[in-house]
């Protein structure tokens, strides 16, 4: 193994630290969209916005998983067991939908 070979690991290492800080981030911002939907629950057109929102930040946040299924598929060595790092894809995913479909219920 190489010096090129560590520090190809090393980058990628961090590649799964930042893609997974970055779908995290997608949550987060779901959850506090789905907290203003709820809370403009007489305000129709906010919610219609809301729910516009959130709709365009699940597109993303599947880009983001994507992503990640796609880096676990290419890399050979990951920071933590590979099922681990895809379970937690998930998970993440699965908040960013949920807070999603709920911003699509009838007031």
């Amino acid at each position: 193994m190489s010096w090129k070979d560590i520090f190809q690991m090393s980058r990628q290492v961090q590649n799964f630290d930042r893609l997974l800080a970055d779908q995290s981030q997608y949550a987060v911002t779901m959850v506090g969209l789905l907290k203003a939907y709820v809370e403009n629950g007489s305000d129709e057109t906010k919610q219609r916005q809301i729910a516009e929102q959130a709709s365009d930040l699940e597109h993303a946040g599947d880009r983001a998983r994507i992503t990640i299924v796609e880096q676990l598929y290419h890399t050979f060595v990951t920071p933590f067991d590979r099922e681990d790092i895809n379970d937690l894809s998930q998970a993440l995913d699965d908040i960013v939908d949920y807070a999603e479909n709920s911003s699509h219920l009838s007031p």
